[in-house]
C-alpha cells in the first residue's frame, strides 16, 4: 500500500498540485518533501524490519555505480560552492541551490523506481484511474483561445512548467498503456494521451510519445498493426476534423515540424545553447565547465538541452556513467524481448522498453541533466533486470 501512495505522490499528485498550486486554486504544498519523506521511511522499514517472506533490501551493481555517480556530482557541487562561492544568475537564482535540488531529486526518483514503482505499475486499477484523473485535469483547464492548457496565471519565470507537466503526464500514460492487456484499451489510452499532450504544449513529450506508441504497434503482429493502426489514424483524423483548424491557428508551435524551422524561436535558442555548451566541453574535456552558463549568459538554464549537459556541467566521468546507467539495462532487456516475445508481454518489461525508449529519446534530443524523471526509469530498469536474471539463475541452478 505504502509504495503505491509514494508513486501517486511523486507523479500524479505532483502534477495536480504543481498546476493547481501555481494557478492559486489550492495551496502549493511541499509535495516533493512529503512523498520523499514517506519513501525514506518506507526504505528504512524494509531494511530494519524486512518481511518474513521478503529479504531485506540488497544493493546491486547498479546501486553502487549510482552511489559513485552521486558522490562525484555532489562533491563537484559542494566543492565549487566552498572554494569559489555561490553563483547567482540575473533572475536571482542560486546555482548551488538549483543543482543541490536537482541532485536531491535524482536520488529520490532513482529510489522510487528501484524500490517502489513496481508495486504501483502492476496494479492496473491504480494506474488507469490515476491516468484518468490527470487527463480530466488537463481537459478541464484548456484555454481554447490559445489551444493549450491555461498558463496565463504564471509569471514569466514559471512558464516552463508545461514541460515537466507534459513529461510527468507522458510517463503516467505509458505506465497505464503498459498496465492494460487489451490492445483496444491501449489504443484508447494512447489517443487520449496524445490529445492531452497537445494541449499541455510540450512538443518533445508529444512527438516522442507518438513514436513510442507507433513503435509498440509495429512490434506486435502485422494484422494487429493494420487493425489498430487504422483505428488510431481514423480517430486522430476525426479529432483534427473537429478541432484541427482552430488548434493549428491558435497553437502553431506544436506543428513546427511541418513549417519553417527557421522561424522557431525555441529551436533557435536551443541551437545557441548547444553551440555554447560544446565550447564549454571543448575548453575542458575532462572536468567540464561547471556554472559556465552563468558566467557567459547570466542564466542557469542556458545549458545544453540533452544528455551532453552532464558533460558540460560535471565532466566526462559523470557523462559516461549516466550513459551507462541509462542504456545498459534498457539494451539488455530489449534484446531479451526480441529473442522472447513472452518477455515483452510482461508489464514490467514492457514499461522498461517503452518507458526507456521515451526516456532515452528525451535525453538525446530534448532534456538536460536537470530532467530528474529519467532516474525513475534508470532505477526501475535496474530492478526489473535484477529480478529477471535472478529468476534465470535460480532456474539454471535447479
Amino acid at each position: 500500500m505504502y509504495p503505491r501512495l509514494i508513486v501517486l505522490g511523486a507523479l500524479h499528485l505532483t502534477f495536480i498540485i504543481w498546476y493547481l498550486g501555481s494557478s492559486g486554486v489550492i495551496s502549493q504544498w511541499p509535495i516533493t518533501t512529503l512523498w520523499s519523506m514517506l519513501l525514506l521511511l518506507y526504505l528504512c522499514k524494509e531494511i530494519v524490519l524486512p518481511s518474513s517472506f521478503k529479504p531485506a533490501i540488497v544493493l546491486i551493481k547498479d546501486d553502487w555505480i549510482f552511489l559513485a555517480f552521486i558522490f562525484f556530482v555532489g562533491g563537484r557541487i559542494i566543492s565549487d560552492f566552498l572554494f569559489k562561492g555561490d553563483q547567482i544568475d540575473y533572475n536571482g537564482a542560486s546555482l548551488f541551490e538549483f543543482n543541490a535540488n536537482v541532485l536531491y531529486l535524482m536520488v529520490m526518483y532513482y529510489l522510487l523506481g528501484r524500490f517502489c514503482f513496481d508495486y504501483a505499475l502492476k496494479n492496473m486499477r491504480v494506474i488507469t484511474i490515476g491516468f484518468s484523473i490527470l487527463f480530466a485535469c488537463v481537459m478541464l483547464n484548456i484555454d481554447h483561445g490559445l489551444g493549450r492548457i491555461k498558463m496565463d496565471f504564471l509569471d514569466e519565470r514559471k512558464m516552463g512548467l508545461y514541460l515537466i507537466l507534459g513529461d510527468i503526464f507522458s510517463l503516467v500514460a505509458i505506465a497505464a498503456f503498459c498496465s492494460v492487456k487489451r490492445n483496444d484499451a491501449k489504443v484508447a489510452i494512447s489517443l487520449f494521451s496524445l490529445v492531452a499532450l497537445f494541449y499541455l504544449n510540450s512538443r518533445a513529450s508529444l512527438y516522442v510519445s507518438l513514436l513510442v506508441y507507433v513503435s509498440y504497434f509495429s512490434f506486435i503482429k502485422l494484422t494487429n498493426v493494420i487493425k489498430y493502426g487504422f483505428f488510431f489514424l481514423a480517430t486522430l483524423l476525426l479529432i483534427l476534423f473537429i478541432y484541427g483548424d482552430s488548434a493549428i491557428e491558435s497553437n502553431e508551435r506544436m506543428f513546427f515540424g511541418f513549417g519553417n524551422a527557421g522561424e522557431d524561436l525555441s529551436l533557435a535558442g536551443r541551437n545557441e545553447m548547444m553551440d555554447l555548451g560544446l565550447d564549454h566541453i571543448l575548453s575542458n574535456v575532462i572536468f567540464g565547465n561547471y556554472g559556465g552558463v552563468i558566467q557567459d549568459v547570466g542564466v542557469i538554464g542556458a545549458y545544453i538541452h540533452n544528455a551532453m549537459s552532464y558533460w558540460q556541467q560535471f565532466g566526462l566521468f559523470a557523462f559516461v556513467i549516466f550513459v551507462y546507467l541509462t542504456l545498459s539495462n534498457f539494451i539488455s532487456l530489449f534484446k531479451l524481448a526480441l529473442s522472447n516475445r513472452d518477455v515483452f508481454s510482461r508489464v514490467d518489461c514492457q514499461f522498461v522498453i517503452l518507458g526507456g525508449f521515451f526516456s532515452v529519446l528525451m535525453v538525446v534530443f530534448a532534456r538536460s541533466y536537470a530532467w530528474y524523471l529519467v532516474w525513475l526509469f534508470i532505477g526501475y530498469s535496474a530492478s526489473v533486470r535484477e529480478l529477471l536474471y535472478s529468476a534465470a539463475r535460480i532456474r539454471s541452478s535447479q
